[in-house]
């Protein structure tokens, strides 16, 4: 069973909500936050439901799921969702969703800044099924994030290129804009080192 208690580590806190058209219970746990975007890990626990009420709005994201198995309906898709399926939600659109078992959920949101996300997810679908190898290495970099073996830029750096290769897996054609000022800094100390 999922628990509402995930792990922490330093200073991190997980926030408990109450959804208020399931009553499912939900903890968000901030894991990275950078101005380019924010990963968090998310457990929500609830019983099997039925197609719920219409819902839209929220973080545009980029949603791994670690555990669980749902569905969604979109005015145009229907989306069955295991652990071998990452979902591009921008925001936008309304859903519908049903859990098919009693339990719940466990997700890893990597939420780009709007301008990152326009230019990877800007002209993708709701849903892909990407290879076990991008899984691999989202679960490598959530693992990381709780153990604090990363450093700032790493983190970075990794979501980065994890969000071109699911961005490419969904069949966007846009590349990743030049460096930013952190990752030039960093490769300009990295040069002169040497």
């Amino acid at each position: 069973p999922l628990s509402l208690d995930p792990p922490v580590s330093g200073q991190q806190r997980a926030s408990f909500v109450m959804d208020p058209a399931t009553g499912d219970r939900c903890a968000d746990q901030v894991l990275f936050s950078s101005p380019s975007m924010k990963i968090v890990a998310r457990v929500q626990v609830g019983a099997r439901t039925g197609w719920g009420a219409t819902r839209g709005g929220g973080t545009p994201s980029i949603v791994f799921l670690r555990a669980g198995l749902f569905e969604c309906k979109t005015p145009t898709d229907y989306v069955f969702t295991d652990s071998t399926h990452v979902k591009c939600y921008d925001g936008q659109h309304e859903y519908r969703f049903q859990r098919l078992q009693d339990g719940g959920e466990a997700y890893t949101l990597i939420c780009p800044n709007p301008e990152l996300m326009e230019q990877l997810f800007g002209k993708v679908g709701f849903q892909v099924t990407c290879s076990s190898d991008i899984h691999y290495r989202h679960l490598e970099l959530y693992r990381a994030l709780h153990c604090g073996e990363l450093d700032q830029l790493e983190v970075e750096e990794t979501a980065l290129g994890l969000l071109a290769d699911v961005a490419a897996a969904f069949g966007a054609c846009d590349e990743l804009k030049p460096a930013g000022p952190l990752v030039r800094r960093r490769i300009q100390a990295a040069q002169a080192y040497l």
